[in-house]
């Protein structure tokens, strides 16, 4: 229907008319292959961010388990330093068994 029409168009154009509507089309062509290839590309960088936000979400769990091993680390550290600490250290251990089990209450949600 569309190229009928087009033809139709063409009959009815001088020479300029029709150059110019061929340039005209080429460019649209062009324009829709280019449209094409974004479209290639915005999905491929969609894949890209997802995998980034895994890649994300897994340093992040990294990065609380060493901060979890380095509190433990420095409360190590001060019971076997100091006595006079014990105390203090009952209450950071305390703490960081309040923060494990709100970690695994919100795992099992």
């Amino acid at each position: 229907m569309q190229t009928l029409l087009l033809r139709i168009v063409r009959c009815s154009m001088n020479g300029d008319q029709r150059k110019l509507l061929s340039t005209f089309e080429v460019r649209v062509n062009e324009l829709i292959r280019y449209c094409d290839s974004l479209k290639i590309e915005v999905e491929a960088l969609r894949e890209q961010l997802t995998e980034k936000d895994v890649e994300v979400e897994l340093l992040i769990e990294r990065l609380n388990t060493l901060n979890t091993e380095n509190e433990l680390l420095r409360l190590a550290k001060t019971l076997s330093s100091n006595p006079e600490e014990m105390e203090k250290a009952k209450k950071r251990i305390s703490k960081i068994v309040r923060e494990v089990d709100k970690c695994i209450a919100l795992l099992n949600e």
